[in-house]
């Protein structure tokens, strides 16, 4: 049971992942506020991800 927990932490960060990169690449094709908006909420997702990443394993 714990390693099916852990595989699908792993998957959900996996996603997580790739939509905060999505929104930093498409945010940087538009130059507007929006834009910027979306680089934004994909760089706090980037680090919201690292602060996890190093909680998890600093126990």
């Amino acid at each position: 049971m714990e390693y099916k927990k852990e595989r699908l932490i792993m998957i959900i960060c996996l996603a997580l992942f790739l939509v905060c990169m999505w929104l930093i690449v498409m945010g940087q094709k538009k130059i507007s506020f929006s834009g910027l908006g979306m680089m934004m909420l994909g760089l706090i997702g980037l680090l919201a991800l690292l602060w996890y990443y190093n909680w998890r394993h600093s126990k």
